[in-house]
């Protein structure tokens, strides 16, 4: 049992019913939750279409960023050092320095992957190239070269 406050706990619940996370059943005199299909395709880590390792690698650095939006916005820059005090290339090497950091990394890549990059496939006839490598990683503009 957790110990936590039933009536916060009961709105952070609900809101995740109104996220369509969760659904909400009556189970006579008590309410249960469970898992959406969505929910459990998407964020159980063991669901082969789970993004969970993208969630994990965007807590540490994406999420961070967005405290700065405004001045994003404002500047029209970057905000890595504001954020990390750090540049960005610097805080890319700090945080990705070890093989397993980098494998997370490139699992949360890859989760992100099975969702997307069919999309622009089938938005371009790409059917000369027979390989795509992403060169965009902590440049301001992601890009990737095809090769034919």
């Amino acid at each position: 049992m957790m110990k936590a406050d039933a009536d916060a706990t009961t709105c952070l619940m609900d809101t995740f019913v109104a996220l369509e996370l969760l659904q909400k059943i009556n189970k006579g005199e008590s309410w249960f939750f469970a898992n959406t299909q969505m929910a459990s395709q998407f964020l159980i880590k063991s669901s082969p279409s789970s993004v969970n390792g993208y969630i994990e690698s965007s807590d540490k650095l994406m999420y961070p960023l967005f405290r700065n939006l405004q001045s994003a916005v404002l500047e029209g820059s970057n905000q890595w050092i504001r954020t990390f005090g750090l540049s960005s290339e610097e805080v890319w090497k700090a945080e990705y320095n070890t093989e397993e950091a980098r494998l997370q990394f490139l699992r949360g890549m890859h989760s992100t992957s099975l969702h997307f990059c069919h999309l622009v496939a089938k938005a371009f006839d790409l059917s000369k190239f027979n390989s795509c490598c992403d060169l965009g990683v902590g440049t301001r503009y992601s890009s990737f070269t095809l090769r034919g």
